[in-house]
């Protein structure tokens, strides 16, 4: 989405006069954020190898998905299995 096109959609949630046109709004915001949610989690599956970036670990690092939660996933890094958010992975390889 371009900056223009944030403007306009600003502009014209700004307009929305009452509560039922603000209701559709979200309706419509919370629809796709639910699509974006399942998109990223059905991008993983147990053995995929994935990195994170985390001053914790210092840097980058890759680990192996054990298990696939509801909003987080179990990876083994380096022998140690944290429980990672999918936002913070990114899929290694195809």
């Amino acid at each position: 989405m371009t900056k223009s096109e944030l403007a306009r959609l600003t502009a014209l949630i700004g307009k929305a006069k009452n509560n039922e046109q603000l209701d559709v709004i979200r309706e419509a915001f919370n629809a796709r954020m639910k699509e974006l949610r399942a998109e990223r989690k059905t991008g993983f599956l147990p053995g995929d190898t994935v990195s994170l970036t985390h001053r914790k670990f210092g840097g980058t690092i890759h680990g192996i998905v054990e298990k696939v939660k509801r909003t987080k996933a179990a990876v083994n890094i380096e022998g140690t299995t944290w429980n990672v958010p999918m936002e913070m992975l990114t899929k290694v390889g195809g």
